[in-house]
């Protein structure tokens, strides 16, 4: 009987032989490879392509779109000098010195007028006008624009002069002086104050110095539209004692867009502060109205004409008024009820950069607020008898020292005019007396909404991920916080990582408060009105690297210092952000009270 061993040899020599065998057949007759009479795989694939769960479905990052950001773009801070000229700019003038340097010495800006404006026409025997802009320590470029649009705009037979008033400015002001009288400015003058003034004495000092015979007072950061002039002329020329305004469109801060403004009319509350009203319910009711003058009770202030000699007839400004506020409800009281007409004319516009702040006090020599002091004086010469309700309004009003009112007073009579009850009936019934609104059951209420229960038109949602550390920006204080900075953290799939993106780009981390930039990245109230709070997604398709986030109106990008949000200049280092979209977006014009 043979050995383990040779057993062994044995099997081994048989396997090898069928193995052999096995693959010659393979190889030799290839028509017998065995094939499948169904393609199970694909069967199955078609089966169950439609089960797949969402939940086990990959995240897909969003890149945005691939608009990039325009180098062109005026407000596009490059470096570091005009992050600081910016920056500087801002506090002093209180808008974007940069894009108004860069907008250049004049622009072209839309004809903001109706259409039937182009219907009218105007005597070619208009009064002549002098211009008077009254400045303090002002822009040099905004305030040369503001000269430039006026000789551009103004037809050189009405326009009689351009006198600007320093009043006291700190700042030297040498290319204007440079400028003034010749190469094109021949027609511009340049007077001194001896000290500061104000602007209401600043203002009695240019009428001082001007020849034409209707004065035009404007700011010093304006432009004025195509046609402004010929508007106002005509209206003085059919009375003298008209005395139109403009209307007065808006050129944002921030980004120095001209904007059109609606037609509405002046008014004030019980404190004599200035505020515009809508016009009455069908008011416009034909395409002439868009262009006919609009009664005002009040005018704002900064911007009107007004006949020369009939402005110094009708007491010019109160000298006792200190620096600035209240003249402008006070002239209009004294034109109304003293035999004068106030208009506003839809077809005279003029661009006026609304400021957010005051860059300038307007403290007198004591330290006292000049606004309070100079509506005291205001309420005590005109309202009479209604001088309680100011008292309501403004209590710390009622024994404040507002000087001498003597002169003030004879004038009054001397001009014989009307006391605040006419003015109350005839002029500006609208002004509700204090309680009559909650007297009047009839009149509907107006329902107070809450700013966390409001709705916005939302568009998307992701998160707003760091590339470089691959954390998500949160709220430090939590999404109801106002002014709450943010900050990075670990990436967790909560609301308060979630950023919802609305129609107007406007970014809400966590849905409730917008991100604002006007001073540094942080949580406010949103606006609904542009400007820091709007954020452009010029995300670059690139997988490699990240993309920016650009803020136009500060002309910085979205960046990172020490893990916290902030502004930085739009260059490479802008480049970390990449938009990771939330599984589910919520619907539009959802109350963010509901979205939990």
């Amino acid at each position: 009987m043979p050995g383990f061993a040779v057993l062994v040899r044995r099997c081994w020599t048989v396997l090898v032989l069928v193995c052999v065998v096995v693959l010659v057949w393979y190889y030799v007759f290839p028509s017998r490879k065995y094939t499948a009479k169904h393609d199970y795989a694909a069967l199955y694939r078609k089966k169950y392509a439609e089960r797949q769960r969402e939940d086990l479905k990959p995240n897909l990052v969003y890149r945005g779109s691939d608009v990039k950001i325009d180098p062109s773009d005026l407000g596009l801070v490059r470096n570091a000098q005009e992050k600081e000229e910016m920056d500087q700019g801002f506090r002093d003038f209180a808008f974007n010195v940069l894009v108004s340097r860069r907008l250049g010495e004049f622009r072209d800006i839309p004809d903001t007028r109706h259409k039937t404006c182009g219907n009218r026409s105007y005597d070619d025997d208009l009064p002549t006008a002098s211009v008077i802009i009254c400045f303090f320590n002002e822009h040099p470029a905004t305030l040369t624009r503001t000269v430039e649009s006026v000789l551009h705009r103004s037809p050189a037979g009405n326009l009689h002069e351009i006198i600007l008033v320093n009043d006291g400015s700190s700042n030297h002001f040498d290319d204007l002086e440079s400028r003034v009288g010749h190469g094109g400015w021949e027609k511009v003058r340049l007077v001194h104050t001896s000290r500061r003034e104000g602007l209401i004495r600043a203002r009695i000092f240019g009428a001082d110095n001007a020849a034409g015979d209707v004065l035009v007072f404007l700011d010093s950061h304006v432009e004025c539209n195509v046609g402004w002039l010929e508007p106002l002329l005509h209206q003085i020329k059919l009375s003298r004692s008209n005395v139109p305004t403009p209307i007065i469109d808006s050129i944002d801060p921030d980004t120095f867009a001209y904007k059109s403004s609606p037609l509405v009319r002046g008014g004030m509350s019980w404190g004599l502060n200035f505020k515009w009203d809508s016009l009455p319910d069908n008011y416009l009711d034909s395409p002439e109205k868009f262009s006919s003058p609009i009664l005002s009770p009040t005018m704002a202030g900064g911007l009107f004409a007004i006949d020369r000699k009939y402005f110094k007839e009708l007491g010019e400004y109160d000298r006792g008024l200190e620096i600035w506020g209240g003249e402008n409800i006070e002239l209009s009281f004294r034109i109304w009820m003293c035999g004068g007409r106030l208009e506003i004319i839809p077809c005279s516009r003029v661009g006026h950069v609304f400021r957010k702040r005051r860059p300038y006090s307007s403290t007198n020599s004591h330290g006292e607020d000049t606004q309070v002091l100079n509506v005291a004086r205001v309420a005590r010469v005109w309202l009479g008898d209604y001088i309680k309700y100011f008292y309501e309004t403004v209590p710390s009003a009622e024994h404040v020292d507002v000087g001498d009112l003597e002169e003030r007073k004879k004038l009054k009579t001397r001009l014989q005019c009307k006391d605040f009850s006419w003015y109350h009936k005839h002029v500006y019934p609208e002004l509700e007396l204090p309680g009559a609104v909650a007297a009047n059951t009839s009149q509907k209420k107006v329902k107070f909404q809450r700013w966390d229960e409001k709705p916005h038109d939302f568009t998307d949602s992701f998160q707003l991920v760091h590339q470089p550390s691959g954390y998500c920006a949160q709220s430090r204080y939590g999404v109801k916080h106002k002014g709450g900075e943010l900050e990075l953290k670990p990436c967790l799939r909560t609301k308060e990582q979630t950023v919802f993106l609305t129609s107007i780009s406007e970014l809400l981390p966590g849905g409730y408060l917008c991100l604002d930039a006007s001073k540094s990245v942080r949580l406010q109230k949103c606006t609904e009105n542009g400007g820091p709070q709007k954020w452009t997604l010029s995300l670059e398709s690139s997988t490699e690297k990240g993309a920016k986030i650009y803020n136009a109106a500060i002309g910085l990008c979205l960046g990172i210092q020490e893990l916290q949000l902030t502004t930085v200049i739009c260059n490479k280092d802008a480049e970390v952000w990449f938009l990771k979209r939330s599984p589910a977006k919520p619907s539009k014009k959802v109350p963010m009270a509901e979205v939990r």
